[in-house]
C-alpha cells in the first residue's frame, strides 16, 4: 500500500492550525507549540463562517480548536473538517460547562481533549498523540 501525503509529510513536521475565538488564547498556543522543532503552526484564526474553508486550505494534521463561542451545529464543523481534510485530528481544548456539544464533538470524531489549565507540556505532548495514537510512551 502506498504512503498518504500525510505520512509523508510526517516525516518532517507536525502541522497544525488552530482555531480559538479568543485571540490571546490562539496567540498563546501558536507561540507555545511553534517552540517545538517537530510542529508548525500554519494558522491561528478566529471561528467564523469561513473556519471549514480555512482547514480545508491550510490541509493541517492537527487542527486545535477551542469550541468557546461555538452554537449547537459546532460539531458539524468537525464533521466538515474531516471529510474535507483525510486524516486530520481534531483536538478540542476544555469545554467543560457543556456536556452535550462535548459528546456531539466526540460522535463528530474528535482524536483528543484538553482541559483549559493544561500544561504546556500536556498541549504538546496531546498534538503529536493525537497524530500517533499508538505511541503510549512520548
Amino acid at each position: 500500500m502506498g504512503t498518504t501525503a500525510h505520512e509523508t509529510e510526517l516525516s518532517e513536521s507536525i502541522d497544525v492550525l488552530i482555531v480559538a475565538e479568543n485571540r490571546l488564547l490562539r496567540e498563546a498556543l501558536a507561540r507555545l507549540l511553534q517552540k517545538d522543532n517537530g510542529i508548525r503552526v500554519l494558522s491561528a484564526v478566529d471561528f467564523g463562517s469561513e473556519t471549514v474553508r480555512q482547514i480545508a486550505q491550510a490541509k493541517p494534521h492537527v487542527l486545535v480548536l477551542d469550541p468557546t463561542g461555538f452554537d449547537s451545529s459546532s460539531p458539524q464543523v468537525i464533521v466538515e473538517a474531516i471529510r474535507e481534510v483525510p486524516g486530520l485530528k481534531v483536538i478540542l481544548i476544555g469545554m467543560e460547562a457543556d456536556h452535550v456539544t462535548f459528546l456531539r464533538s466526540v460522535r463528530a470524531g474528535i482524536a483528543g481533549y484538553l482541559l483549559k489549565d493544561a500544561s504546556a507540556n500536556e498541549v504538546v505532548v496531546a498534538d503529536v498523540i493525537g497524530l500517533h495514537p499508538n505511541q503510549d510512551d512520548l
